[in-house]
This record gives structure tokens, C-alpha cells and sequence, in this order.
């Protein structure tokens, strides 16, 4: 996911400055709006499937859709690269390369591992770049839960913290 920023003659300040600042900025505001369970336009994510919540339900994980099984995908989030010029600054921000163990249910055996909670496999799971465009755009089995990118919301909220930073600076 790529913002650029553009500087007008009322946001006169420093580029580079405003580089340091915003991809924290930018991650914090994808981060909690995904905790909530919102894509990109605020709307809350697409539901898991029946199949899916069974599985949950077997893990001892709540169902909410929240796209944090292992948290690695989010955990993963990651500035990649900031460009700027003496109008504009770009961000690009995404998930990383690395992997995180597949999880699965307790065995059925026991009354006993109703309790347990899942286990970690030694298998991997998906890069979570890949893991994260699926989710993003959906595949044949699953609806797109599009989380990568700013809200209406999250723009606002980055920009009102962008002031507040530089007013801070100012005093």
C-alpha cells in the first residue's frame, strides 16, 4: 500500500521531517482499525464461513473477524520505503516475507482437549505478503476483507496527529 502526500502552501514544512513521522502514523491506524474488524471502508469485514467458525469454535478462538489466528500477518506490517521530493512524500507500507506456523484444533479424542487450546504445527504457513493479498482481494473459497489501505477515517485521524505533532514542534 502506497499514500503519498502532497504539500501545499498551508502545509509548508519539511518533507523529510514529515517522512520520519508518518509511516508509525500510518501503521497505527491500519492496526486498530483491522482490531476492530473494518476494511478499508469502514465497513466491518466480510464474515468467516460456517465451516471456518466450526474450526474456531474447535480452537478455543473467538469468532470475531479480526484476521489475527497466529497474529503473524499483522505483526508483520512493515514500512517498506519512503520516497520525497520538495512537494510530496510517498509511503509504501505492507507485510513482510516471513511465515508463521499452520494452526490446528486439539484432537477430537478427549473431552479433555475441549479445554486445550490450538496447537502449532511444525508446517508453515503462507508468506504473509501472499497470506495478506488474499485477504485483501479474495480468492474462490474466501470474500475479500480488503485491510490494506486508509480509510476516510484513518486519513482523518493521521492528519488531526500530523497537526498536532507539528504544532507540538512549533511551541
Amino acid at each position: 500500500m502506497t499514500v503519498r502526500i502532497r504539500l501545499t502552501k498551508t502545509l509548508k514544512l519539511d518533507a523529510k521531517r514529515i517522512a520520519k513521522v508518518l509511516p508509525a502514523l500510518i501503521l497505527g491506524a491500519i492496526l486498530r482499525r483491522v482490531a476492530k474488524g473494518r476494511d478499508t471502508s469502514d465497513r466491518p469485514f466480510a464474515k468467516y464461513s460456517s465451516a471456518y467458525l466450526e474450526r474456531l469454535t474447535e480452537m478455543n478462538e473467538g469468532h470475531a473477524t479480526d484476521l489475527r489466528l497466529t497474529g503473524g500477518l499483522l505483526n508483520s506490517l512493515r514500512h517498506l520505503r519512503t520516497s520525497s521530493d520538495r512537494d510530496s512524500v510517498t509511503i509504501t507500507v505492507g507485510p513482510g516475507t516471513g511465515t508463521s506456523p499452520q494452526v490446528q484444533p486439539p484432537s477430537r479424542r478427549s473431552s479433555a482437549s475441549r479445554r486445550r487450546r490450538s496447537q502449532r504445527t511444525r508446517r508453515r504457513g503462507p508468506p504473509h505478503n501472499v497470506l495478506g493479498g488474499w485477504l485483501h482481494k479474495g480468492t474462490p473459497h474466501m470474500p475479500a476483507r480488503p485491510w490494506l489501505g486508509l480509510s476516510k477515517g484513518d486519513l482523518a485521524s493521521i492528519m488531526r496527529q500530523l497537526r498536532e505533532t507539528i504544532a507540538a514542534v512549533l511551541r
